[in-house]
Formats: structure tokens, sequence, C-alpha cells
């Protein structure tokens, strides 16, 4: 596994949820990990790998 961002990819290619931060995902591309984030009011749905409307946000994600 490598890190550029101080985050480790679980596969090496692919959009994973954030650790600690659920309007941030990363995104993993040969291994080399970077963190994004969603515009304002989406959090990153991991169910569909991707940026979703708060209304659909589960109560731990604020």
């Amino acid at each position: 596994m490598r890190s550029i961002s101080g985050q480790e990819c679980p596969e090496p290619d692919g959009l994973f949820p954030h650790p600690t931060d659920c309007h941030l995902f990363i995104q993993c591309s040969n291994n080399n990990a970077y963190v994004k984030q969603c515009p304002a009011t989406t959090f990153f749905n991991e169910a569909i790998k991707a940026c979703d409307h708060m209304t659909n946000a589960p109560d731990t994600c604020q």
C-alpha cells in the first residue's frame, strides 16, 4: 500500500469512505491514495460510491 495523503488504499483502485469524515472520500489509483471532498451539502455514500444529498445521510453524518 502506498500513501500520498496519509491515507491507505484498501484496494489498488476505487473510491472508499474516509475513516473520520463523511464529507470526504479516498480515491485510489494504482495504490496511490488521494483525499477528495464532496461538494457542500453532500456526503460520500459508500453504497453508490458517489457524493449524495445530506437528506440520505445516516444520523452519524452531520
